[in-house]
């Protein structure tokens, strides 16, 4: 028998403490690892749901704006797109825009803006009277407000392919959008479904800068009412062979005569100043043969089918033979602007017709009509250079202030057709009288009422009774192009956005052409700033 002592007794509860030091370690870690991993996949996942959603929210953004509906086309700060605020994926997303270049031209881009200047607060801005023909603006519309004094409409008024866009004055960065609910029934927007109000930030005077306005001094000064041959030297018009009154460029202090007559006015700019305020109406009337009057050549840009909306046979070959087709530079080669001073205006009465095709001033602007502002130089308000700051730019309550308490008739409105039979008048170009009000009066479903190039006014009055057909007031299809900043930012225990640059053609025919996407990156922690 063998006494000699165990020389490893107590040896298996020091390998067992290691064991389970060992095994408790390894658990530890796997646990850790575990619970680590199940908090990156919960990361990785809000993360994951977070890019949906923002990708959503910009695919979205685009498609707006492929649809005009967007108040970044406007306003040169941030703006919350319409409709895109929305939960994905249990993330909230929202899509933000700016407009991050002065390339679009606003003015070019609306059919209609109406900026409320002397219209107090209880008055409307776009008025429908009786009836039940529905007028139609074609195209984006802008308002310096939109309330529920903001419209008296009796027929219905719709805007088609194009949002209504609104100052909002409350403060709120980005403004939020009144909703369609908001709207009177009788504004309808085509396709409903697509368009609708849309604020900007800023007012009327920040997005619709003036035309460019030519030098106007060195026009030649001519009495209206006198022929060329007046020994005064002042006549302004001949009569050809047809019977037509030519007219040429100039300074007219006195209204041209064109008391049932067909007339043309050759392309050119002209300044209607009548220092005569007892008579100071660019007045057209007519009858079945005459009245008719056409000023400047068609211009090929504006109106590719090279023909005059309303027909003036008597003066086709004064047209044909107008002396400016042979300036050397293209854009003084065609259409008139017809510029107007102190209280002068147009009315169109019975028999009359007036269209005025588009001459362009500067580098991008089409204008057919414009008030002026300021006097056309420094000093000048002697009676052969008056001062131009008058009523149709301070609202100083002469004629034609927009804010009259009557709103129709001929006293109130800058350009108010008369009712009845062959009231007519056509713009080839924009019609720009941001302080005054325009009227077209109540006439036959034949006559024909078109604003082809935009329309800038203090209030718009559309009478009942001109047909859909042959009223248009729209915007033209002129080329336009702007930057756009979108950032599509998703919020889920964290944030994500998206943000890309895009160059936007809002007028292009097919509406995949509207928008190219310059760039295109995804931001997280700081976001893209």
């Amino acid at each position: 028998m063998n006494d000699e002592p165990h020389r490893d007794d107590g040896a298996i509860l020091p390998l067992v403490m290691v064991m389970t030091v060992v095994i408790a370690t390894v658990v530890f870690a796997l646990a850790n690892w575990a619970v680590t991993s199940l908090a990156f996949g919960q990361v990785a996942e809000d993360r994951s749901d977070r890019l949906s959603a923002a990708d959503a929210g910009m695919r979205y953004a685009i498609d707006q704006l492929k649809l005009r509906n967007a108040g970044c086309i406007l306003d040169t700060q941030e703006a919350v797109l319409p409709g895109v605020e929305a939960d994905f994926n249990d993330a909230t997303a929202a899509v933000t825009c700016e407009r991050i270049t002065s390339g679009f031209e606003g003015i070019a881009a609306y059919a209609a803006v109406m900026t409320g200047e002397g219209i107090p607060a209880g008055q409307a801005l776009l008025t429908s009277q009786s009836g039940s023909n529905e007028k139609v603006l074609g195209g984006p519309v802008f308002m310096s407000r939109v309330d529920a004094k903001s419209f008296d409409l009796d027929p219905p008024v719709n805007i088609k392919d194009g949002p209504l866009l609104y100052h909002d004055t409350s403060g709120a960065k980005p403004c939020t959008s009144v909703k369609a609910s908001a709207i009177p029934p009788k504004l309808v927007f085509e396709p409903e479904l697509i368009f609708g109000p849309v604020c900007v930030s800023v007012p009327w005077t920040e997005i619709f800068k003036s035309p460019n306005v030519p030098d106007l001094t060195g026009l030649t000064e001519m009495d209206g009412s006198l022929p060329t041959s007046d020994p005064s030297g002042l006549g302004s018009y001949e009569d050809d062979v047809n019977g037509c009154r030519v007219f040429a460029p100039g300074r007219y202090t006195t209204p041209p005569a064109l008391d049932s007559v067909n007339a043309y006015f050759e392309s050119g700019d002209y300044l209607f100043d009548f220092l005569d305020t007892s008579d100071d109406t660019f007045f057209i009337k007519g009858n079945e043969k005459t009245g008719t009057v056409t000023a400047g050549r068609v211009n090929p840009v504006t109106t590719p089918s090279l023909v005059n909306e309303v027909p003036n046979p008597a003066c086709d070959l004064a047209q044909g033979a107008d002396p400016a087709q042979f300036l050397p530079d293209p854009a003084d080669q065609f259409g008139a602007t017809f510029y107007f001073a102190g209280s002068s205006h147009i009315n169109v009465g019975t028999g009359g017709s007036l269209e005025i095709h588009a001459r362009q001033q500067g580098k991008a602007d089409y204008v057919s009509v414009q008030t002026l502002c300021g006097a056309p130089e420094a000093g000048a308000d002697d009676e052969n250079h008056p001062n131009y700051a008058t009523a149709w730019c301070n609202g100083s309550g002469g004629l034609g202030d927009a804010s009259a308490s009557t709103i129709s008739g001929a006293g109130n409105n800058f350009l108010f057709t008369d009712s009845g039979n062959k009231k007519e008048f056509v713009a080839h170009a924009l019609v720009y009288v941001p302080r005054a009000q325009v009227e077209f009066g109540n006439v036959s479903n034949t006559a024909t009422q078109k604003m082809l190039g935009g329309l800038i006014v203090s209030r718009l009055v559309l009478q009942s009774s001109t047909s859909a057909t042959n009223f248009e007031i729209k915007v033209p299809t002129s080329p336009i192009t702007a930057r756009i900043q979108l950032t599509s930012t998703a919020v889920k225990n964290g944030t994500t956005s998206i943000q890309a640059v895009v160059e936007y053609r809002p007028y292009e025919a097919d509406i995949d052409e509207r928008i190219r996407v310059n760039s295109w990156r995804v931001c997280e922690i700081d976001g893209c700033n």
